[in-house]
């Protein structure tokens, strides 16, 4: 069951809750196969033992979850060793085989299969990345990776482990294939969020007497789907390539589970990496989208996560100043990219920085800002010194005179150096943005590829003015 197949009015997400999200006690395992993936080559033996090493370990975790001895595991600490069961492909006789035991940092101690030793490349909880050692050759497609879910305030210091299926990305999973079949999973899920919005006959409130669907640029809500995941500014800028077919693979091999589980600094999450505050905005404001109004729930299914970025960057759009909206007009990129630098650091910056700094607002101010930092230290450095030389007692009444009128001089400059390191940035995007917009201006124009179809409704002009 898909949820985009579900056109009834504010019953979408409810009945779509009970199969797709993450956090749903049992999963099935059609959600696994979501839609088939019809480019996928039959004989893609790599893409074929990912299914079936999910569909495996997802009836496991049905299993433990549907008895009724089971127990989650509680734990008192992050640090705590924790099961999981990693499967391991063997291509030359294309077998899959199941391997039990405790990730403990870089380690993982099997309870069984002695011929293989498993150690953890890069920990990132369900998508920590392993090296498999033995014979013969494995590879890992999956994993049944706990999540720790905390037990509330009173218990703060205790987290209930939750059983998880999902699939790390290793650059083994980096074939022609699976990323074309990241690419149309991609595709299909932003067509099917865009078809229910117009089913539900949404208008825009930034251009009221149009619809939603015709105002907001479906490669836009892609991009800014790719760069929440693109933490690497530099791999992504040198290679913006070789970072989306990584995400494309993600895509097509954890599908609807994909990013589910990412969650940042500041409690952002899923998908779409919205904050707990801004969702429940979206949630209030915008009814008429029928979003979840529980936040992990709402964020763990792409659906939902998708509408409510939708309507976000609508009613972002509908705040922009005509300026802005006018010197985007004509550009979907351009106008795109106001939005997507509010999305991520705040409409407030986006005005200030288009106010003071015109088509220029995007750029980076960090070597202004080093600049100006570097003259107040240099300055205040200059007057200490001086401070110095007028408390020797060998000093003339000329000298203190001429040291007084230095110092005078230095203060000013101090002063003066802070006044336009603060100017700066007052004005200036915070550097996260900046380099968001770089990601994004990369971005864009890979995704805005000419084999990506969409319904005939995307296909209209948008941010036109009325």
């Amino acid at each position: 069951m898909m949820l985009h197949s579900l056109k009834i009015a504010g019953l979408s997400w409810a009945i779509g809750l009970l199969a797709l999200s993450p956090l749903a006690v049992k999963a099935d395992n059609s959600d696994i196969l979501d839609s088939k993936p019809a480019q996928v080559e039959p004989d893609n033996l790599l893409y074929q033992a990912i299914l079936s090493a999910k569909m495996t370990l997802q009836a496991r975790v049905n299993d433990e979850l549907t008895n009724p001895k089971f127990k989650p595991v509680v734990v008192k600490s992050k640090n705590t060793p924790i099961p999981v069961t990693l499967a391991l492909w063997q291509p030359v006789a294309d077998q899959i085989v199941f391997v039990n035991g405790l990730k403990s940092g870089r380690r993982v101690t099997l309870n069984d299969n002695r011929n293989y030793d498993i150690k953890v490349k890069y920990d990132n909880g369900v998508n920590s990345q392993y090296i498999v050692a033995g014979e013969p050759k494995a590879l890992v497609v999956a994993v049944i990776h706990p999540i720790y879910l905390s037990l509330g305030a009173k218990t703060r210091s205790q987290y209930k482990l939750q059983n998880t299926v999902y699939v790390p990305y290793h650059d083994y999973l980096k074939t022609a294939a699976i990323i074309d079949e990241g690419k149309r999973f991609f595709a299909t899920k932003i067509t099917a969020v865009y078809d229910e919005i117009a089913a539900l006959g949404v208008k825009s409130q930034a251009y009221p007497d149009k619809l939603l669907i015709d105002v907001i640029d479906p490669i836009l809500v892609k991009s800014i789907i790719a760069i929440e995941h693109a933490d690497n500014i530099s791999r992504t800028s040198s290679q913006p390539a070789e970072f989306l077919d990584r995400f494309f693979v993600t895509l097509a091999t954890n599908r609807h589970f994909s990013f589910a589980y990412s969650k940042s600094t500041a409690s952002a999450r899923g998908l779409a990496q919205f904050i707990p505050s801004t969702y429940k905005l979206m949630v209030k404001r915008r009814p008429e989208l029928v979003l979840n109004p529980n936040f992990e729930q709402g964020m763990t299914d792409p659906y939902n996560a998708i509408k409510a970025e939708i309507g976000y960057l609508d009613d972002i759009l509908s705040h922009l100043p005509q300026t802005i909206k006018n010197a985007g007009a004509a550009d979907d990129k351009k106008l795109g990219a106001y939005l997507a630098a509010s999305y991520n650091g705040g409409l407030a910056r986006v005005i200030k920085a288009f106010e003071k700094w015109g088509d220029n607002w995007s750029a980076s101010r960090v070597t202004l800002k080093k600049f100006y930092q570097q003259e107040k230290n240099t300055y205040l450095a200059g007057v200490k010194s001086l401070k110095q030389q007028l408390t020797g007692k060998q000093i003339t009444t000329l000298e203190k005179a001429k040291l007084k009128q230095q110092l005078k001089i230095y203060k000013q400059h101090a002063t003066a150096a802070d006044q336009f390191y603060n100017l700066v940035n007052r004005y200036a995007l915070k550097n996260e943005t900046a380099y968001y917009i770089v990601k994004y201006n990369l971005i864009y124009d890979l995704l805005k590829a000419p084999n990506v179809i969409y319904s005939a409704a995307l296909s209209k002009p948008r941010y036109a003015p009325s």
